[in-house]
């Protein structure tokens, strides 16, 4: 067995202490590591084509932000070939990193307790601010609680960030319930929290620069797509992405859905999405 090869293969796939927001509500307890004022990273973050995809690097990597930048390099190559569209699907997109105990699924595979990662675009990052402005740290160990995210697929993903709150019988005003960690929790913080800095590695340049190589058609293997074409949503899914196009939801009236290669599949699911949402609780 070529040992290396499968640390690299295992080191290039995202951590099960991953929290991948899903359809309908979210619901996290995020904390801070002691003594850490910003409890999140900001990243800057390309998202590849399918066909740009190698079998041990990240089909998202991080922005280097030089101009040395594979990542940079191909947005500026597809834009000098008139491929706007690829160019912006690849364009660095920020995002911001976070630590949380998921309510919905709070253990890891060993099935223990454990703090996950979760990664939120721009938009919740600043319903998180206004929540905080209300409500004040929802991090604090003893005075924090939990944060509900709303996640809803249209043409384009949307997303509701609110603090968990309750109405008193016969009031109309909305208290906070507040979630002080549990002694577990604090165990688990003190003892397995993971290392935000380390999300911030930038990637192997050499494997970045080989992704990143402008492709020609007789390049890809049967089956695939050339990269001005709109990317697989299926593949994005396991990246643990968004489509760069039109989040999850299929559109019929785009065309890159329509060319898409995942599109009946796509169109069947936004479905049965639509109909769980219309559907009486």
């Amino acid at each position: 067995m070529n040992v290396d090869k499968m640390i690299k293969r295992a080191s290039s796939m995202h951590s099960s202490d991953r929290v991948a927001l899903k359809d309908g509500m979210n619901k996290l307890r995020f904390v801070s590591p002691p003594g850490d004022e910003e409890p999140w990273r900001e990243v800057m973050r390309h998202f590849l084509p399918k066909e740009y995809r190698l079998e041990n690097f990240t089909g998202a990597p991080l922005c280097l932000g030089t101009k040395e930048c594979p990542g940079c390099q191909l947005v500026e190559k597809f834009r000098a070939m008139g491929q706007d569209t690829s160019a912006d699907k690849v364009k660095a997109q920020r995002r911001y990193i976070f630590l949380v105990f998921s309510r919905d699924f709070p253990n890891n595979e060993m099935g223990e307790l454990a703090i996950k990662i979760v990664e939120v675009p721009p938009t919740v990052f600043q319903g998180l601010a206004k929540v905080a402005q209300e409500w004040d740290d929802f991090t604090h160990p003893d005075t924090g609680y939990d944060i509900q995210i709303m996640r809803t697929t249209g043409p384009f993903t949307k997303y509701e960030v609110s603090a968990t709150t309750q109405r008193d019988r016969g009031s109309s005003s909305l208290n906070l319930v507040r979630t002080p960690l549990s002694q577990e929790e604090l165990r688990v913080l003190s003892e397995s929290c993971p290392d935000l800095d380390k999300e911030l590695e930038p990637p192997d340049i050499a494997m970045f620069s080989l992704a990143a190589e402008v492709r020609k058609e007789g390049d890809f293997a049967p089956g695939s797509r050339f990269a001005s074409e709109s990317p697989n949503a299926e593949d994005a899914k396991e990246e643990g992405v968004e489509c760069p196009v039109f989040g999850e939801d299929y559109d019929e009236t785009a065309s890159a859905c329509r060319s898409c290669s995942s599109a009946e599949t796509c169109k069947t699911k936004t479905e049965e999405r639509r109909s769980r949402i219309r559907r009486p609780v």
